[in-house]
């Protein structure tokens, strides 16, 4: 392989990823001190939540990769050595990267580790180079999480590059031109297979580049269900993976998929409680009678869908406004900022009638947490 600085650099990030984020190539934007304390913390979640699987526990990983010519690679990715393989630069020539490619992790079942261990993770994010913003998600996943502690610990992470990507952020040899943007957020939505159902969290990183159309998609959910929903083609990919135009219009359907995600089960599950719909009080109720102690479970129920259905249009809102501010930006993409333009206004009309859909069911939730309240006595 033809050594040249900037793979010289990558290199050496994936030698060092047991250190990750100190490792990252590109630190103009995080002091030493930031970076230790996300070091620090993704110590501290493993040691505290058991975020990963043991170190020598099999695991699985599943990656799915579409080339330029559209021929796609599914891979599980199952022992350490298989993601040293996919995910560091050795020796040979250099892989380029695939014009888009799903990376999930998952947990098998509720309250368990990610099938996956730290140094796979580890390897994972150093050789994409991801932000180190994307720990501040893994806290609602591991085995001793607990979702209602964490509503509202994060919102969206997004960033731009359009202009004058760092000499850093620039490896050609994997098409990788530093130029695009990077944004990340946690959905909620709502299990209703479970008893009691419980709200499910899904994180997703996104990474797009503006001069070579390339995708980076990392999902991570509980019960694999982003898999399946990419087995079952549900997940968008464009038919012409070589027009930028039809890529970025790929990535803005995709986010219109995970809208509509966060949406499915909430109206069924605020239905679902009888104690408010069906046996509305008319007179007020002590807290420390039986019917009281049941309205107050409803109650947290209903906080807890309140808060999570809310930070969903919040999240959903702030991606919605930076699709805007990405194609308002003067160093847009000449070539296609007028299609571009067009593209994000169809996709906000979208976006926003999935938004008021879940703000509709967060309403009704706010509304009968205010009829308990307006029912009981403290004494």
């Amino acid at each position: 392989m033809s050594s040249t600085p900037e793979i010289e650099r990558l290199v050496e990030s994936t030698k060092n990823y047991r250190n990750y984020p100190l490792n990252l190539i590109d630190k103009s934007r995080w002091d030493k001190a930031k970076l230790e304390e996300f070091h620090r913390r993704l110590c501290h979640a493993q040691a505290a939540l058991d975020i990963f699987l043991p170190p020598k526990k099999r695991f699985e990983l599943p990656v799915w990769d579409i080339a330029e010519d559209r021929t796609s690679r599914y891979t599980k990715n199952e022992t350490n050595a298989d993601i040293t393989k996919r995910f560091e630069v050795g020796d040979e020539e250099p892989k380029l990267d695939p014009q888009v490619r799903f990376i999930f992790m998952s947990t098998i079942i509720y309250q368990k580790p990610l099938a996956i261990n730290e140094d796979a993770f580890k390897k994972v994010v150093s050789y994409h180079q991801v932000t180190p913003r994307f720990l501040d998600y893994l806290e609602f996943f591991g085995l001793r999480s607990t979702l209602a502690e964490k509503i509202n610990i994060n919102g969206l992470y997004a960033e731009k590059t359009l202009d004058t990507p760092s000499a850093d952020e620039q490896i050609p040899e994997l098409r990788r031109s530093g130029r695009g943007y990077q944004i990340g957020y946690t959905l909620k939505s709502i299990d209703l297979n479970v008893t009691p159902a419980m709200v499910k969290p899904a994180t997703i990183y996104h990474r797009f580049d503006l001069e070579y159309g390339t995708q980076l998609w990392i999902f991570v959910d509980h019960l694999m269900e982003f898999q399946r929903m990419a087995e079952g083609s549900q997940l968008i990919v464009a038919n012409n993976v070589d027009s930028l135009q039809e890529q970025f219009q790929a990535t803005l359907n995709n986010h219109i998929v995970l809208a509509r995600w966060m949406n499915v089960g909430w109206r069924e599950h605020v239905d679902g409680l009888p104690e408010i719909m069906d046996n509305r009080p008319r007179k007020r109720v002590s807290l420390w009678t039986d019917e009281g102690q049941a309205f107050m479970g409803t109650r947290e129920t209903l906080k807890t869908a309140f808060l999570s259905m809310d930070m969903n249009c919040e999240i959903m809102g702030a991606v919605r406004n930076f699709y805007t501010s990405i194609v308002d930006d003067r160093s847009f993409p000449e070539d296609m900022d007028g299609m571009a333009k067009k593209l994000v206004g169809e996709f906000v009309i979208r976006l926003d009638e999935e938004i008021e859909k879940m703000a509709v069911q967060r309403d009704r939730a706010k509304q009968l947490q205010d009829i308990i309240d307006n029912a009981r006595t403290i004494r």
